[in-house]
């Protein structure tokens, strides 16, 4: 998925951009969009890589 297409299901491509960059991050409602969209929750997205560990472990242990 090109940036155009994310900014365009989004609704800003600046938006994107910004996050991209480190020079903003979503509004509560982009990240509900984002996470839809991109089939990812919020610590898949933003966070640490021990996070993203942590939060699938119970995945793993399943």
């Amino acid at each position: 998925m090109t940036q155009k297409d994310l900014a365009d299901k989004l609704g800003g491509k600046q938006t994107i951009s910004n996050i991209e960059k480190g020079e903003g991050y979503p509004t509560f409602k982009n990240l509900e969009k984002l996470s839809q969209i991109l089939n990812a929750n919020a610590i898949q997205l933003f966070g640490t890589m021990k996070e993203i560990a942590v939060s699938d472990t119970p995945k793993i242990l399943d």
